[in-house]
């Protein structure tokens, strides 16, 4: 299978990203992409939208989300229902301000977890030859937070390929593939041309509320566009890496419609309906909490669940 981009920010990733839903299906066809995935910060809020807009265009939406955990940015992909379900839990936890590596293990059913090197600053430095044995402690660690994990090859723009730097982390690369850890090509897709990249810089240093000065050292090669995706392919289709044979296993393994029906509706019993149900609760809830009331209690009761049935509110008991 050929690459397909699985790490593409939305608009809804607040002052991340300059792609709107629409925009993303237009890049889509305009390079021939039948699959895309989708990546924001810590929000699922793009899902319905965005699997709407792919289903009208015959695309197959990916979805996904990622957190930072303790040290590491972890991007997850729902594979199935218990995927969307472990997804949700680990948000719930991110809300709560609860979500370690710990927390996040408990809830790995039917997902992929992917952490990229670049976005994870990971490079062969003296900080990184240093720890090494460290970090490789951490990332067997990290593996178990999904069902299947791989690491993300999150290359910024094909300048960036050829450079000192790239050589470097192809090393760590190779030190992965040596340990078994699958590797994906997995860059960062937020911007439909390369020319938009200063656009989201100024988005950043708003987000990050940097100055200046620090606004003119943003590095622009971070943010990759739809239309630089061909030629990273190109490059990497010949790589001896080979980033690009995992693509195939992972949309496999993906089984996951996103509007059908989850769980079971409340049932109640066949004898009464709903509204005698709460009339008999509430009255017993009176009697709990007052005793032997007065008659104009139960008049008072009467008339306030009268209102309700008048009024059509639907009736939940649990």
């Amino acid at each position: 299978m050929s690459f397909c981009p699985l790490n593409i920010k939305t608009c809804y990733s607040f002052l991340e990203s300059g792609l709107s839903i629409p925009t993303i299906i237009s890049c889509a066809k305009k390079y021939n992409f039948q699959i895309l995935g989708i990546s924001d910060h810590s929000n699922l809020f793009a899902f319905p939208t965005f699997v709407k807009e792919c289903e009208k265009n015959k695309i197959k939406p990916i979805l996904g989300t990622y957190y930072e955990i303790e040290n590491y940015y972890i991007h997850y992909i729902i594979k199935n229902d218990d995927g969307y379900f472990s997804l949700l839990a680990i948000n719930e936890l991110f809300r709560k301000n609860q979500l370690t590596i710990e927390e996040a293990k408990k809830h790995s059913k039917g997902l992929i977890a992917v952490l990229p090197l670049v976005e994870n600053n990971i490079k062969y430095d003296d900080y990184f030859k240093n720890n090494k044995n460290r970090f490789f402690h951490e990332l067997l660690d990290c593996s178990k937070l999904g069902e299947d994990f791989y690491i993300g090859y999150d290359c910024p723009d094909t300048s960036y390929l050829i450079s000192d730097k790239e050589k470097e982390k192809e090393s760590i690369i190779k030190m992965l593939v040596d340990r078994t850890y699958k590797i994906i090509l997995f860059p960062l897709l937020n911007l439909e041309e390369k020319k938009h990249k200063p656009l989201i810089n100024i988005l950043e240093h708003i987000k990050d509320q940097t100055s200046e000065q620090d606004y003119n050292k943003f590095n622009y090669s971070e943010k990759t566009s739809f239309e630089e995706i061909k030629e990273i392919e190109n490059y990497f289709s010949n790589n001896e890496l080979n980033m690009l044979s995992n693509f195939d296993q992972i949309i496999q393994s993906i089984n996951f419609n996103f509007f059908k029906k989850k769980g079971k509706m409340l049932s109640i019993s066949e004898d009464k309906n709903s509204k005698d149900i709460l009339r008999q609760k509430a009255t017993e809830g009176l009697e709990k909490k007052i005793g032997n009331f007065p008659p104009r209690y139960q008049e008072r009761l009467n008339y306030e669940l009268d209102v309700i049935s008048s009024l059509n509110f639907v009736i939940v008991i649990t």
